[in-house]
């Protein structure tokens, strides 16, 4: 039985009930039903390209191509969507929104990275259940 419930514990293991979850599976598995070797593929490749996305963005930065990492947020917005990842989603999107206006915010950046690597640690946990 696939494991739905939302990933709600931060890196050093401590819940914060008030805080979005960082992963809620159900819209994704409304979309590809029960079946849990799937889901852990999907779930493995989501982490691998949140993985090498946060290089590419990190290279981009550094060389200053705001429009390919503002790309590269909008990719992550999208795909954070389809697994619930709600503070990712909300933290890509505004990054993005950033980078779009051709604009580079510390805060923003740091936000962003903050919750990825959150959400990382809860896909690579919830991979590890099934």
């Amino acid at each position: 039985m696939i494991n739905n419930n939302s990933i709600d514990k931060t890196l050093d293991g401590e819940t914060e009930p008030s805080s979005p979850a960082l992963i809620d599976l159900n819209q994704l598995i409304l979309i590809i039903g029960d079946d849990q070797a799937q889901l852990k593929d999907l779930l493995t490749m989501f982490y691998q390209d949140y993985f090498l996305k946060s290089v590419q963005i990190k290279e981009a930065l550094q060389n200053h191509e705001l429009a390919t990492a503002q790309q590269l947020a909008h990719n992550i917005a999208g795909s954070a969507q389809m697994i619930g990842a709600e503070s990712l989603l909300f933290a890509s999107q505004a990054f993005d929104s950033s980078l779009k206006q051709g604009l580079y915010e510390p805060a923003l950046s740091e936000r962003f990275y903050l919750s990825l690597e959150h959400t990382l640690f809860a896909l690579n946990t919830q991979i590890e259940a099934i």
